[in-house]
């Protein structure tokens, strides 16, 4: 089982009732959506970094 940390932040409460509703509609508690969101969200900001490091030739089509 991977190691998990508690981390709490603020959030406005207009976020957190689109949350609510977000997870409720999906049938997911809010952490568990909150993750989900967390994970796809550093995806992309992995994938807009390395497409940014190409457009300054910093990288390589083949590098992985």
């Amino acid at each position: 089982m991977p190691v998990t940390e508690a981390t709490s932040l603020r959030l406005p409460e207009e976020t957190v009732k689109k949350l609510d509703e977000l997870s409720d509609r999906e049938g997911k508690d809010r952490s568990a959506l909150i993750r989900e969101l967390l994970d796809r969200g550093i995806k992309e900001k992995n994938i807009e970094n390395a497409l940014e490091l190409y457009r300054r030739g910093g990288a390589t089509g083949s590098q992985g």
